[in-house]
């Protein structure tokens, strides 16, 4: 079987599956460095044209001009065309039957992993937490009067950065919310940001600067920025889709500023302190062994400048390694900590950039640009002592 017929075998495979499954899908189909491109290129079907569902009207006040085609389709709500109050705008409707749908995927996913674990697979415990904290945070975002409060919180957070743009939400109830349309190409569409002379390692560090902006000085992010809810033009960056927004705060930043000078000190006790502190990390005695001895491998790769190129793999060598070690690693872990979100939001970022541009070092054109924002934003007496550290 060809890679690209495996592909759309597994596109069309975890369509069947369910909503839960699609998500899945988007975030491998971000990772060129976890598929291959025929594969990765199929899944990324699932970012914005999944099936869809017909609707051939809608009866919401103020409504005109309806159309019937969806625009974009995916996991849990399809994008048309419709005019409001005779303005251009777009409305997402939630798919019939996608509470039912959730509902039964998580308790699939759970109890596979309940079989897991009666036959001893590591970390299973482990990864019920993490099904568990997503089955929350997904329950959220089918409130669509939930994503209209989000959009007005991404927007405040993105207020100083005026080339990023939100849509203005002009409806919202549950199943419904009725958006400004503000058309751009598709992060990853390639050939069209060639075709249109957009330089693609301008729109990384564009990207990264407003992501990372979201995170330490907005007040909240986006927490689910795959290619399909991200569009650019030649001076813009467009974010679709306020399902899924972590709200941050000055605790948030403090915490993080704290955590970035204990690593740059490569302190290992403070670094292990600060992440039990921010609520990442347990405290038990076994937990702190197993973060301490993690801590310390990644320090000493920072040390000797190995952490380069796919960091990643690095990282999962450490991890896996010993399987006890791994057990106790992931164990150590709590699930339900914001910072998660953080992790995975990265996570897509990073695989997003890498489409732009396949040299792309996260860690190289990171630290630049979380310099310039700390140097702008942050008050002098915050950072005076982590850019000490940096310098």
């Amino acid at each position: 079987m060809s890679s690209k017929i495996f592909g759309e075998w597994l596109r069309d495979e975890l369509i069947s599956m369910g909503p839960v499954f699609v998500k899945l899908g988007q975030l491998l189909s971000t990772r060129g460095d976890w598929l291959n491109e025929d594969t990765r290129k199929a899944l990324a079907d699932l970012q914005d044209n999944t099936n869809e569902y017909p609707i051939k009207t809608i009866n919401i006040p103020n409504t005109s001009n309806f159309e019937s085609k969806s625009i974009a389709s995916a996991s849990f709500g399809q994008v048309h065309n419709v005019k409001y109050n005779n303005q251009n705008a777009v409305i997402k409707i939630q798919k019939p039957n996608v509470r039912s749908s959730l509902a039964s995927d998580m308790w699939t996913l759970a109890l596979f992993i309940r079989k897991l674990d009666n036959i001893g697979v590591p970390s299973s415990q482990h990864m019920l937490e993490i099904i568990r904290d997503y089955r929350k945070n997904l329950w959220k975002e089918l409130n669509y009067v939930s994503e209209r409060n989000n959009l007005k919180l991404l927007q405040h957070s993105l207020n100083n950065l005026k080339w990023n743009r939100i849509p203005n939400v002009y409806y919202a109830d549950k199943t419904n919310i009725i958006m400004e349309k503000i058309v751009g190409i598709k992060i990853t569409n390639i050939s069209e940001l060639d075709k249109q002379g957009i330089d693609r390692k301008k729109i990384v560090n564009a990207l990264l600067k407003s992501f990372y902006y979201q995170v330490l000085i907005g007040g909240a992010f986006h927490a689910d920025p795959h290619p399909g809810n991200i569009s650019v033009t030649k001076n813009t960056i467009i974010w679709y889709d306020g399902g899924a927004i972590c709200v941050t705060g000055e605790v948030w930043r403090k915490e993080l500023l704290v955590l970035t000078s204990s690593l740059l000190k490569k302190d290992i006790d403070l670094v292990v302190n600060n992440l039990i502190n921010m609520g990442i990390v347990r405290k038990d005695e076994k937990s702190v062994r197993a973060i301490r001895s993690f801590v310390n491998s990644i320090l000493n790769l920072i040390k000797d400048n190995q952490i380069k190129g796919n960091w990643r793999q690095q990282v999962m060598e450490l991890m896996t390694n010993d399987e006890q070690f791994t057990k106790d690693l992931r164990g150590a872990i709590i699930s339900e900590s914001s910072y998660v979100l953080l992790g995975r939001a990265l996570t897509l970022i990073e695989g997003t950039c890498e489409i732009l541009d396949p040299s792309f070092d996260l860690f190289k054109v990171s630290l630049p640009i979380i310099q310039q924002l700390w140097l702008k934003y942050i008050p002098l007496n915050e950072v005076t002592g982590l850019l000490s550290d940096l310098l």
